[in-house]
Order: C-alpha cells, then structure tokens, then sequence
C-alpha cells in the first residue's frame, strides 16, 4: 500500500483547543503520518527526480501537447458538443455538453469510461467533466493515443446538441 504524508492545518482557536497537559485533550490521530520514514522517503526521491533536466523537458512536452489540443478541442466547442476547455500546466480538461445539468454524479462518466477501456485507454471522467492529467513518464504516442479515443467518443456519441450551454 502507500503511506501517506499528512498535515494537519486549524485555525488558531482550534489549535488552542487541544494545547494541554491533559491527555483527554489528545487530538488522536493528527500526527499519524508526521514525518513517515517510507513516506519522507518516497517524497524526496519524487522531488529529485522532478527536478531532473529530462523529467523538465517531459513536463513541457506535456504542457505543449495539451496546448495543441486543447486549440484543437474548440472544434467541438464551436459544434456545441463540448464547453469549458481549459489547461494549466500538464492539466487539461472540459465538460461535455447535454443536455443535463453538469455535476460529478452525471451519468456519461460511465459511458465514457467503458468505451476508454475498450480501446485500451483508462481514463475517469468526474461526471461529465473530462480531464487529460497524464504522468510525467506519458510517451508522445501514448499520449496522442488519449486524444484520439477522446474525438472517437465525442465523434461516435455526439452529433451538435442544440440548445444546450
């Protein structure tokens, strides 16, 4: 499994609460993940791999790529299929236009899931919101391999939704 790195953040009147000798006043389980040996570990090698020259230059093949295709996204935009295209960074996503209102509970995340699978790709949309947040390993080929199960589902599935946005 992962051990995780917590932190625990209160307001100062919270805080206070639990400053005392007195052991009922323990704020159990706070501490629970301070200063991991496994999880402080795991973080600095992540943190010396990030700052590597090549990792660098995969992050900003990642943010370029995402760039083209979000550019390329506003086709389905301007057909209505799809609104809300936006990236930052290795981060890229949008909403995909029904004509239900949009929330994580939307029923098209399954959908869209079951036919990724099927062509090989896993992806798991939050509702109808689609994002592309691939790790920094994500081959150039892999990675156009994304973008195009996500055009052959918006192509096979979705036609102009009139009314909708």
């Amino acid at each position: 499994g992962t051990m995780a790195l917590g932190v625990t953040a209160c307001t100062q009147k919270i805080y206070d609460a639990f400053v005392s000798d007195d052991k009922t006043k323990t704020f159990f389980h706070g501490h629970s993940f301070t200063a991991n040996p496994l999880a402080c570990t795991a973080s600095l090698a992540s943190l010396e791999l990030l700052l590597k020259k090549n990792c660098r230059e995969k992050i900003d093949i990642i943010v370029s790529m995402q760039k083209q295709f979000a550019e390329k996204m506003k086709n389905y935009e301007q057909r209505n299929i799809i609104k809300n295209i936006r990236y930052l960074g290795t981060i890229m996503a949008f909403e995909v236009n029904t004509n239900e209102s949009d929330g994580y509970l939307h029923n098209i995340a399954n959908e869209f899931t079951k036919f990724c699978l099927e062509k090989g790709v896993y992806l798991r949309p939050m509702g109808n919101t689609i994002y592309v947040m691939p790790p920094y390993c994500i081959k150039k080929k892999e990675l156009e391999k994304i973008y195009e199960v996500i055009e052959n589902f918006l192509s096979e599935n979705y036609s102009e939704v009139p009314g909708a946005g």
